[in-house]
């Protein structure tokens, strides 16, 4: 590594750890969480091809969201490097892609999310190991999602901007970057219950 490259990286871990230190983050298992009754989202961002990197050696690839490190991961050769929709960087290991995401027939150049997950709102900032075994920092608003059998914390900015809610059958009948209300108007008229209590303690945490 250059002396350029060895300073930068010095530069940006001192401006992460300061990051950091500005929120107290509540240590928790996110294994212990309860995701009875939870509500079911399902992912309606696309993936953009040229937004895909293959990882051709390890490196360290830092999510950041609103100026906040979210998380830490290492990304291996055969990894794949996303960018997302709000420019934040992420990883999705090469054994997972398939699992999660497939060529949307529609969309040439594009993936589609395959399945649904549920979520449980955050009230307070956490900290955990997420399933890459990195630690994980999300602040109040945001969600622990459970995938299948892993559990991970996504950013209240990117699961709006990239989630919708879904029915169950995942077919997502209102996105979450309309206004609470209109939201819970959709879910209560669909029968939702399960989305009408996140909403409910959704709206509470704003007030």
């Amino acid at each position: 590594m250059s002396a350029a490259r060895f300073l930068a990286a010095l530069l940006c871990l001192g401006w992460i750890a300061a990051a950091e230190a500005q929120t107290a983050y509540k240590e928790i298992d996110p294994k212990s969480a309860s995701f009875a009754g939870a509500a079911t989202f399902r992912k309606t961002a696309r993936l953009a091809q040229d937004k895909i990197e293959v990882a051709k050696a390890e490196q360290e690839v830092v999510t950041i969201l609103a100026g906040k490190p979210e998380t830490r991961n290492v990304a291996k050769p055969g990894d794949y490097i996303v960018t997302g929709t709000l420019g934040e960087r992420y990883v999705i290991a090469g054994n997972r892609f398939d699992r999660l995401y497939e060529p949307d027939p529609g969309r040439p150049g594009e993936f589609r999310s395959k399945g649904t997950v549920l979520a449980v709102l955050l009230t307070e900032p956490v900290t955990f190991k997420a399933p890459w075994g990195e630690q994980q920092r999300i602040d109040a608003g945001g969600v622990l999602v459970k995938n299948g059998d892993d559990i991970y914390g996504i950013a209240e900015a990117a699961f709006a901007e990239t989630y919708g809610r879904a029915d169950k059958d995942g077919k997502v009948f209102v996105a979450l970057d309309v206004p609470l209300a209109q939201q819970k108007a959709a879910a209560q008229e669909r029968g939702e219950s399960a989305h009408v209590a996140d909403l409910d303690r959704r709206m509470a945490l704003k007030k």
